[in-house]
């Protein structure tokens, strides 16, 4: 009772228990608490079983023991079950005394609380960022795939020209591009090139220019017109705002007249 007014004298919030059983209820019962504060002769329960009972709740509060029969078999075994401090009686001071070892817990609990807090926080952030690496990741292997379909597999012998083509990349999708077009009159049309930029964005510019440039190269012969057509055609895109720019190469074989 001494304790319990002292305590409440200190403004703070106190749940008092009769005996170490009501204690030990209490505790397996879920309820709540930043420290409990026990004596070790306790009738029902003692000090040690309340102890075992706060140690075993999710976020175990500070439990500190009290006792007028001090050992330091006792004391020894009470900190090795995991109570935060004991107290002798009977207490003389009690600001020095228990104030102290009270006020000095709340502030761990405090910071283990604030740091828990961070920890949770950094790791919904590690997870919004691992999802995030993810579907970018699913992202690029797609496009990937989407601009290795464009490219041509494999070129057949076309008018006596014998074509090959090899493409080395160090990223998942890049801006290079190549195609051979062959017109109806025979001649062969050399498409390659490059979009720089970044990751998807140049593949995804790589992808459109292609088939711009396929389309523009089947319609003109010349490939100076294909390629001012192509020119005003993607400077209207790249001036609002795009971080890219295109290097392209267009010319036409013609076997039959060997040029």
């Amino acid at each position: 009772r001494v304790v319990t007014e002292y305590l409440h004298r200190r403004s703070y919030a106190v749940r008092a228990c009769s005996d170490g059983a009501e204690a030990v209820k209490l505790l397996k019962d879920g309820a709540i608490f930043d420290i409990v504060l026990s004596d070790i002769r306790l009738p029902g329960a003692s000090g040690l079983e309340v102890l075992a009972a706060a140690k075993s709740q999710p976020t175990p509060p500070a439990v500190v023991l009290m006792t007028g029969f001090a050992s330091v078999d006792n004391v020894l075994d009470a900190m090795r079950q995991g109570a935060y401090a004991y107290v002798r009686k009977p207490i003389m001071d009690f600001d020095n005394d228990l104030g102290r070892i009270i006020e000095q817990a709340l502030r761990e609990i405090r910071l283990k609380r604030e740091n828990d807090e961070l920890m949770a926080k950094l790791k919904r952030i590690n997870d919004l960022l691992a999802a995030r690496q993810e579907h970018v990741r699913r992202e690029l292997e797609m496009a990937g795939h989407i601009q290795r379909s464009l490219l041509p597999a494999d070129f057949a012998r076309l008018g006596g020209v014998s074509v090959a083509a090899k493409r080395i990349i160090g990223e998942a999708v890049s801006g290079d591009f190549f195609d051979i077009i062959q017109h109806g009159d025979g001649s062969i049309g050399l498409l390659t090139g490059q979009a720089l930029g970044r990751d998807l964005p140049a593949a995804i510019l790589m992808a459109t220019i292609t088939g711009h440039l396929r389309e523009l190269a089947r319609r003109f012969a010349a490939p100076e017109k294909v390629m001012s057509e192509a020119n005003s055609a993607l400077r209207v895109v790249l001036e609002k705002g795009f971080e890219n720019f295109v290097t392209a190469f267009y010319g036409v074989i013609s076997p039959d007249r060997r040029v």
